[in-house]
């Protein structure tokens, strides 16, 4: 199936650059790259991966990855700190998160 021609000064929508707010009122980027953004698990904010702090499961317990390089499935929560209180509160995700059996 052929693509459509875009018309004259059109920009297709994955070029664009969005701002949307989020409910604490502060802007939830979206960029068009891709690589290296992350979401807060706690906020759902999109972030450049350097802005927040990696989590991963190590014995029966989330633990911050400073270096953002340990092994197994890591969990992205930005620096506020509603947001970690948060992410330590909802344990019930922490199963679907690190994908515990």
């Amino acid at each position: 199936m052929a693509r459509r021609p875009l018309r004259e000064g059109a920009i297709p929508v994955f070029w664009e650059k969005k701002t949307e707010l989020r409910a604490v009122g502060q802007e939830k980027r979206v960029d068009t790259v891709c690589n290296g953004m992350r979401t807060c698990v706690s906020c759902s904010g999109i972030f450049a991966k350097s802005e927040l702090i990696r989590y991963v499961w190590r014995v029966d317990q989330a633990v911050e990855d400073p270096q953002q390089r340990a092994g197994g499935r890591g969990a992205y929560s930005c620096r506020n700190e509603g947001c970690i209180e948060l992410f330590f509160k909802q344990r019930k995700k922490w199963r679907r998160l690190f994908r515990l059996a």
